[in-house]
């Protein structure tokens, strides 16, 4: 009998299966299991559902713990006041942390200034090759955070609901760190004082996230002026973005310009590059529903309908390749589309203005182009250009 490690891939996530051969017969090793309840019961060993750790010595006991695990968290609230830590001792042992039916995890900060830092974050990843999966995350500054002086690749996130937090999944490693191949599927938020998802960095990159439901609205703590639903900066690269409803993005930014956007892609540390969209609805962002500046972004099937406080449907920077096939707007209170130093090729897409407000509105050094491919029906046929 021996042991043999098989790494399969599977949308870029290696997954380390051990398997023992005995007699020419693969049977599957069981994986450790780990049993967490709110405050322990019976030997708080965490060997059973009867001896359930207490959550508060989670993170001490992962530093001990070698092998792979599965950790489980019993039905109920979980009150925490720090993080929950995935060591870096853990590196190179897979680690999957699950709820079972309704688990939640508190993090007490019902009500935070916009101005104010906030205390906790939820779970932190010093180390990859994780998976987290059903459960919900209320009060917290973070759901999910990667260290930023960490490498913490292959990581999975599923069926993930949020309520009252700051920003839920963030991964944003420094220069010379990396966060690879993340999936996030079946993410549901509502009420962000900043982001619902914000990954950034050039070494972040091969990222997936599908199955998304982002409400601005509905928490307890202050909205930032610059929230987004989903943030990609700093030279982010290879993303994919499917299935996604994102509404109610408006920031609390005083006099100053109105901020707020549904997706926002940012080039001030780092060109991003490589992003795709599919399938996306937008409504109600302050500033713009798309607000983009990037290199070889493709949007396909998106829709951005009108709010009380949307300024732009679409917003285009600095690049020329951008791709938008299939798109829908129906106006804002500006302009349908903003154009800085762009050129953006519309296929298959019907784009309509307010009343009053014009259909395209053009800044910066040169002009900036609009093309419009047979199929499409855009109020203005010619290009948008610099008045």
């Amino acid at each position: 009998m021996f042991l043999l490690t098989l790494q399969p891939i599977l949308f870029g996530l290696m997954l380390s299966v051990p398997l023992i051969l005995t007699f020419g017969t693969v049977n599957a090793s069981a994986i450790d299991t780990l049993y967490v309840s709110s405050r322990g019961a019976g030997l708080e060993d965490g060997s059973s559902k009867r001896n359930a750790l207490p959550v508060r010595r989670l993170s001490r006991t992962l530093e001990a713990q070698s092998g792979d695990l599965r950790v489980l968290f019993a039905r109920g609230t979980h009150r925490i006041k720090h993080a929950i830590v995935i060591p870096p001792e853990r590196a190179g042992f897979r680690t999957i942390l699950e709820g079972v039916g309704r688990a939640t995890i508190d993090g007490g900060e019902r009500h935070l200034s916009r101005n104010a830092r906030p205390r906790t974050t939820a779970i932190e990843l010093g180390t990859g090759n994780v998976e987290v999966r059903n459960l919900t995350f209320i009060n917290v500054g973070h759901c999910i955070r990667a260290r930023q002086m960490a490498d913490v690749n292959d990581v999975a996130i599923e069926a993930i609901t949020a309520k009252n937090v700051h920003m839920c999944i963030v991964a944003s490693p420094r220069p010379g760190k990396t966060a690879h191949n993340w999936s996030v599927n079946r993410l549901k938020i509502r009420g962000y004082s900043k982001a619902g998802l914000r990954f950034a960095g050039k070494g972040a990159r091969n990222i997936k996230l599908t199955n998304l439901s982002l409400d601005g609205k509905g928490g307890a703590q202050e909205t930032v002026c610059h929230v987004g639903g989903i943030q990609l900066k700093a030279g982010v690269q290879n993303v994919q973005v499917s299935d996604a409803r994102i509404r109610n993005n408006v920031g609390h930014c005083g006099s100053k310009y109105q901020q707020g956007d549904g997706i926002e892609v940012d080039d001030k540390k780092g060109v991003p590059r490589n992003l795709s969209f599919n399938r996306i609805r937008i409504q109600n962002s302050a500033d713009g529903g798309f607000d983009l500046k990037g290199k070889n972004i493709k949007l396909t099937d998106v829709r951005v309908t009108d709010g009380r406080a949307q300024k732009y449907a679409f917003r285009f920077w600095n690049y020329d390749t951008y791709e938008c096939t299939g798109c829908r707007a129906r106006g804002a209170k500006v302009a349908t589309v903003f154009m800085r130093d762009s050129r953006v090729l519309f296929k298959a897409s019907s784009l309509s203005k307010k009343r009053g407000t014009p259909f395209c509105k053009a800044e910066g050094k040169g002009p900036s182009e609009l093309i419009e491919r047979a199929g499409s029906t855009l109020k203005r046929k010619t290009g948008c250009r610099k008045k």
